[in-house]
Formats: C-alpha cells, sequence, structure tokens
C-alpha cells in the first residue's frame, strides 16, 4: 500500500474528484436529514436551516435549545469538539 498527499489532487486524477464528490453529496444528504428533523419538531418558519458549518452553529443551536431539551438530546451527538 502506498499513501501520498497531492495539493489539488483532484486536478491531476480523476478518483479523487470523484471521491471528493461522493463525499460532498453525502455530506449534503446527512445535512437536509439532520435539519428537517429539527424543522419537524419546531415551528416551520420559525427555524433557518444550517449547513453545519462552526460560524452558524451558534445560532441554529441557540434555536434548537427547547427541542434538545424537550428530547433529551446528548449535546456531544451535535457538536464536535476539536
Amino acid at each position: 500500500i502506498r499513501a501520498s498527499f497531492h495539493v489539488r489532487g483532484e486536478q491531476f486524477h480523476p478518483l479523487i474528484a470523484l471521491a471528493g464528490m461522493a463525499a460532498k453529496l453525502t455530506r449534503e444528504i446527512w445535512m437536509r436529514r439532520f435539519n428537517r428533523y429539527f424543522i419537524l419538531r419546531s415551528l416551520p418558519d420559525e427555524l433557518k436551516p444550517t449547513a453545519g458549518y462552526h460560524n452558524d452553529s451558534g445560532r441554529f443551536l441557540q434555536q434548537i435549545q427547547r427541542i434538545i431539551d424537550d428530547n433529551d438530546i446528548d449535546l456531544s451527538a451535535l457538536v464536535r469538539i476539536v
């Protein structure tokens, strides 16, 4: 097995590009499901979906706090602490 790292490897290796596309699609599908879970448990016009990035996390967590509390959701299941 040989491992290597390439800057902008997707420009030169189609399999790297395909893997990146598959990862992004998978993330988008899961984020849609994630948003739908919380939107269905709140007032539909009340909750703006999130893309899941750090700069939006505070707003989203604040908006879903009631849902987290009412459903005993463990915050560590939603937030990755690095």
